[in-house]
């Protein structure tokens, strides 16, 4: 599996083995932000800028471009029906309607939003980090998932990245938890591409 740095704040140096035939390199890539997320059905890349605005990536203007309305978020995720998610003031959700931003959960403060392969949103809820993700109708805790975690990125509930308070990395996958070496301030995937991107911590 191949690891793409895509902001300025990257792995100096990390080479992470997931299988003895595939090692894992770092590429640089333009821009700063805190927050970063991808499309599960497009690959399309969302982050969030050190001016709280979010940005998605144009790849054939090698550019970032804003998203919407200017607005204070602090993670951002995006589903494959093209909608953008972000947690906002007060860890309130939003999500994206046209250039303007719906608030969708007001009263429940949330510490990390993502999405999975079938478009499904996930929250690390505060005060325990504890994952949970939206079926349509309810919010719903899977039990392979027991833990708190601080970020997550995931392609289903078989398949998990989370970063932990501490900034270290972990892997739910095989119905087993691993290390992952070195550190993350936030992750992200692209499942259909197999690439995992990380904001590091190296600045």
């Amino acid at each position: 599996m191949k690891i793409i740095v895509l902001l300025l704040t990257i792995f100096l140096s990390l080479s992470i083995c997931l299988s003895p035939v595939q090692a894992q390199t770092f590429e640089k890539m333009p821009g700063s932000a805190v927050a970063i997320a991808m499309n599960p059905a497009t690959g399309k890349v969302y982050v969030v800028g050190t001016s709280k605005n979010v940005f998605s990536w144009d790849r054939r203007a090698q550019k970032f471009i804003r998203v919407g309305n200017p607005i204070k978020a602090q993670q951002v995720a995006a589903t494959t029906d093209g909608k953008v998610w972000i947690i906002g003031e007060k860890n309130a959700v939003y999500r994206s309607s046209g250039t303007s931003w719906q608030i969708v959960k007001p009263n429940m403060a949330a510490r990390h939003l993502t999405s999975d392969i079938q478009g499904r949103p996930w929250v690390c809820f505060a005060p325990n980090g504890k994952p949970t993700f939206w079926n349509g109708s309810r919010w719903e805790f899977p039990q392979q998932l027991q833990g708190y975690f601080d970020k997550m990125a995931l392609k289903d509930p078989s398949d998990v990245w989370v970063i932990q308070e501490d900034q270290s990395m972990r892997r739910f996958n095989n119905n087993q938890w691993r290390d992952i070496p070195g550190s993350a301030l936030d992750i992200a995937i692209a499942p259909r591409r197999n690439e995992v991107y990380c904001v590091g911590t190296s600045r």
